[in-house]
């Protein structure tokens, strides 16, 4: 009967993946719905451009501490794992 596996990354490493990904991918799906909200809107040109310059400039700052978590795991993960990280010199 074969073994179940045995995950080789602490158990709190995956869940920290797991919940930055899904915070992501809600920042993501916020910022397109109101993305193609504001493309479908009556709004005046000029209007629209700086309610999509403001809308973009709030996903880049709620977008960031995220991929920075990400990049922060990913090299916790390498760590774990025992290999080089990519572009590293060794």
């Amino acid at each position: 009967m074969p073994r179940p596996r045995t995950p080789w990354y602490p158990d709190d490493l995956l869940l920290q993946i797991q919940q930055t990904l899904g915070a992501l991918a809600d920042i993501e799906f916020r910022y397109e719905t109101e993305r193609q909200r504001l493309q479908a809107s009556d709004e005046n040109g000029q209007v629209c451009s700086r309610l999509a310059e403001e809308l973009e400039r709030r996903y880049q700052a709620e977008r960031e501490p995220c991929i920075r978590s990400l990049t922060d795991l990913q090299e916790c993960l390498t760590n774990v794992m025992g290999l080089q990280a990519p572009g590293a010199i060794g």
